[in-house]
């Protein structure tokens, strides 16, 4: 995990390369990466803009791909798995049947930002390395805010106010969301993903890197720690735990093991003896004690009876969730009888796409364990250059993963941490399979 990458891109290599050009490649790489921030925190229309920033950034970005690194279009295209394809093209028949106006967007939406992240990272390792480091830096940012806010409302209610003032009129409940403190996401359950991808990659980032920026990971990655204790997101704790624990039996650093357990004991008793009673906010703590769980998961048997009973799901708009879970011994009595989502987003996917939805989200999930990790744990791979951060994007990808057996996003409804996650792990494990081509 010591190999370090070039910051110099394929395109600064050049000698023949005019300065316009350059010039040009500068700025749209600045406009992905924006691009793709504005996605990751969900920012919606602000001011007098009709729609989100991102309905504009996006095509930008986009064309400017198409204008610098064409050719890589269809390589970002042939990376993509067959199985996935077609779920998106599922979601577009289904959506078209139901008159769904977001079916398209899905779309659309999920192979543009898979080609516009694929193109900037394999246009250069430099490239890859900047954006790896920008995501890495977006996730310690919003572990901050989140923390900021918490403990000083005030000021950070006032910006957040104005951020996502366009989410109120979307759906009911949405004042209850914009009052609780979070990070730069609009719903509080969105941070999970936030925290769950930086995490890793912050931590796995200290391995990577050397000097400096071992230290700013370092430091990051503390942030981050105090984030998910404070968040209350208990789902964090596997998603993380998985991720790590295959790192390091792949690498076999027990010391590193050993830290971590020490660092979490450490935040946890911290945050137990410290009194914020008076921030909105549920600790991990409290959340841990929670006895909602085991209802969870009569929701997810009950999840599993109606997919057994229905081969087609809801692609027709015939199922009503809340009494079919009812009916089939669903425990929602710690909520009142309010009847609550399946809270595990694959099951989410069977239910809405039947089998046929189920059977394409386990081929691309085999696609993924295949593919991609297992090229990173591959050892014939261990030398190329790209090798480290190819494992840094996946074991951050496999912790997006398992966040969403506990939630209702995942990949397949392009939750965006773990969308972007992907497709960067794409990109990278592309760029270590070019490099062993070479002779690395």
């Amino acid at each position: 995990m010591t190999t370090q990458l070039t910051l110099a891109t394929e395109l600064k290599g050049r000698r023949n390369v005019r300065p316009t050009d350059r010039l040009v490649a500068r700025v749209a790489e600045a406009i992905l990466l924006l691009t793709l921030l504005v996605m990751l925190a969900d920012i919606p229309k602000i001011g007098f803009f009709p729609v989100s920033p991102r309905f504009f950034l996006l095509p930008l970005a986009l064309f400017l791909v198409f204008m610098t690194v064409p050719t890589l279009l269809r390589a970002a295209f042939r990376e993509l798995p067959l199985a996935l394809v077609a779920f998106l093209w599922l979601v577009l028949v289904v959506g078209a049947f139901q008159a769904s106006i977001r079916a398209p967007v899905i779309f659309l939406e999920g192979l543009a930002v898979f080609a516009v992240v694929f193109c900037l990272a394999t246009s250069g390792t430099g490239a890859a390395l900047r954006m790896t480091r920008v995501l890495a830096l977006f996730y310690t940012a919003s572990g901050a805010w989140m923390i900021l806010s918490t403990f000083a409302p005030g000021p950070f209610a006032l910006i957040r106010g104005f951020l996502y003032a366009g989410h109120l009129d979307r759906f009911v409940g949405s004042e209850l969301l914009m009052a609780y403190p979070t990070g730069f996401t609009f719903a509080h359950f969105g941070m999970g993903y936030q925290l769950s991808v930086g995490m890793v990659l912050t931590l796995l980032l200290v391995y990577a890197e050397k000097g400096l920026w071992k230290l700013w990971w370092l430091a990051s990655s503390i942030i981050l720690l105090a984030a998910v204790i404070l968040s209350g997101q208990r789902s964090t704790i596997p998603a993380i735990a998985v991720a790590m624990v295959i790192f390091l039996i792949h690498t076999r650093r027990m010391r590193g093991a050993l830290l971590l357990v020490f660092i979490a004991g450490l935040g946890f008793w911290f945050l137990q003896k410290m009194d914020i009673s008076a921030a909105n906010v549920e600790t991990m703590a409290g959340k841990v004690e929670k006895e909602d769980s085991f209802a969870r998961i009569s929701w997810q048997v009950a999840a599993l009876r109606i997919i057994a009973e229905r081969p087609s799901g809801d692609m027709f708009g015939e199922l009503n969730w809340d009494q079919a879970a009812l009916d089939q011994g669903g425990d929602f009595d710690i909520y009142g009888g309010k009847v609550k989502a399946v809270h595990n987003a694959y099951l989410g996917n069977a239910l809405q796409y039947g089998w046929l939805g189920a059977a394409l989200v386990l081929m691309t999930i085999w696609h993924i364990f295949r593919r991609l990790l297992g090229r990173v744990l591959d050892k014939t791979y261990s030398r190329c250059p790209s090798h480290p951060y190819a494992l840094i994007c996946v074991l951050a990808l496999i912790s997006a993963m398992v966040q969403a057996l506990f939630h209702n996003a995942n990949l397949f409804t392009l939750e965006p941490s773990t969308w972007i996650i992907f497709s960067a792990a794409s990109a990278w494990v592309w760029l270590m399979r070019r490099e062993k081509r070479a002779g690395c």
